[in-house]
């Protein structure tokens, strides 16, 4: 094992042990892309120079935006980008998030090893250097040198996965075996103190938050190492990864939706409009964005009829103003009309939702007092019954909340930290965080005492935190 207890020599171990993983994953790479039929040598270069690049970022021998920027090549790229650069952005993540579970056992033991050869403490998995992050990086700089248009892009993706994938196990274990040799051990944390016995009522949650160890691990599990633990925890999500991917894309878009709608009303907006919006018009907005996104002629129609809806609500001054108004009303209503057959409504349906708003249109042209009106109440998340194995669910809204959650640690966690849940069906979850999506919108949460996974938005995670219903137990 290497000694540390001195400065110099022991370094000179620890670099040379470093760049020689550096160069297995880089010829590893080459290998890859040239089995893939990239045979220029300035696409392959940009290519390892990027691989290179991120190695050396996340191993700390360059500035430190790596480790800020490694979970899942993340959110804070996301909302810079144009549509196109989103969706292979998330179509990356996605690929990293498969490699990762694929690879899974090589991954994690390598990552523990790392953490020792490099003296960190806190990294996080995403954190590797030869990780599956690192690589699809360079897959980013690799497709911009091969100048792909997007469509392109997305299919390299496609094409790429399986070979990849063998090739980044092969890797793994390469590395694993050589720094098993020399004797590189798996970093531990600090043993936490013992945990007192359980109280009488025996419940988890209680027990949990009693030691630090139950707020790091779940009871069942606190006898496990903690690689048996990563593995345990990566075996119960991995199904649910493809399910969180979609749900995450929903919520997204869903946001995306409410967040237009939002920002066209006001506190003066009559509530039959609010109504409409909220409950008819943003199922719409939501699936127009998440087929299409927000570059979608439809989607920015659908927009604007929104805003027209909004401004119908004030009657105008002047008389010519007000014949223009007047006229232009039923437009307006059939185009509105037009998309609710979209969404699929039926005829009493989409009369069903019109007739407030034409109300409130008859009564400013009689010149009577509009109808108050109920005000839209914002839906609670709902948690859907269990799918398939491990008794997964899905805690989310489906209809109109608050585009952006009150703060709280739990719309922060990361990766790694454990969470204590009271669901609204009255049972109780005590997870760790075991994935969290490309855009901070959704995680997994995987409770290896049940064992039981949940796939849950941010914003039902803080709806419920900010009923006493929800909190951390430590952070990763």
């Amino acid at each position: 094992m290497i000694d540390t207890s001195t400065a110099s020599a022991p370094q000179s171990a620890q670099e040379r042990l470093r760049d020689h993983c550096r160069s297995v994953l880089l010829a590893s790479l080459e290998a890859f892309a040239r089995g893939l039929g990239f045979v220029q040598q300035e696409t392959i270069a940009a290519f390892l120079d990027e691989a290179a690049r991120c190695h050396d970022e996340l191993a700390g021998l360059h500035d430190r935006r790596g480790f800020e920027q490694a979970h899942g090549l993340t959110a804070s790229r996301i909302s810079l980008v144009h549509e196109h650069d989103l969706e292979f952005t998330l179509e990356l993540t996605a690929l990293a998030r498969r490699l990762r579970d694929y690879c899974g056992g090589e991954l994690s033991r390598l990552h523990l090893r790392y953490m020792t050869l490099l003296g960190q403490r806190d990294a996080a998995a995403e954190q590797t250097p030869v990780g599956p992050e690192t690589v699809c990086r360079a897959l980013r700089a690799l497709s911009d040198a091969a100048g792909f248009d997007p469509e392109q892009r997305l299919q390299f993706l496609e094409r790429c996965g399986e070979p990849l994938a063998h090739a980044l196990r092969a890797t793994y274990r390469e590395l694993g075996a050589t720094l098993d040799a020399a004797g590189v051990a798996p970093y531990r944390n600090t043993p936490p103190a013992p945990a007192p016995a359980a109280s009488s009522d025996g419940r988890a949650h209680e027990r949990a938050e009693a030691s630090g160890e139950g707020q790091r691990r779940s009871a069942a599990a606190a006898g496990a190492t903690d690689d048996e633990l990563a593995g345990r925890i990566a075996e119960l999500v991995q199904p649910a990864h493809a399910l969180a991917e979609r749900a995450e894309r929903r919520e997204h878009s869903l946001i995306q939706a409410t967040a237009l709608i939002e920002s066209l009303m006001s506190t003066e907006t009559p509530n039959a409009i609010r109504q409409f919006l909220t409950r008819s018009w943003l199922p719409l907005l939501a699936r127009l964005h998440y087929n299409h996104g927000s570059d979608h002629q439809q989607w920015q129609i659908c927009g604007e009829l929104a805003g027209r809806l909004v401004r119908s609500a004030r009657l105008p001054a002047d008389p010519q103003e007000r014949q223009q108004w007047a006229s232009g009303l039923p437009a307006l209503v059939r185009k509105l009309t037009q998309g609710l057959v979209a969404l699929g409504l039926d005829a009493d349906a989409r009369q069903a939702a019109l007739a407030p708003c034409m109300a409130l249109h008859g009564a400013l042209i009689a010149g009577e007092t509009p109808p108050a009106g109920l005000p839209p109440v914002p839906a609670n998340a709902t948690l859907s019954a269990p799918l398939g194995a491990n008794g997964l669910r899905i805690l989310n809204h489906t209809g109109y909340s608050a585009s952006s959650p009150a703060p709280h640690p739990v719309t922060d966690a990361a990766a790694g930290s454990w969470l204590a849940i009271d669901l609204p069906d009255g049972s109780a979850l005590h997870g760790c965080i075991a994935w969290v999506g490309a855009t901070g919108h959704m995680v997994v949460l995987a409770d290896p005492d049940a064992p039981q996974v949940l796939v849950a938005s941010r914003r039902a995670l803080a709806e419920l935190a900010a009923a006493g219903r929800c909190r951390v137990l430590n952070a990763a």
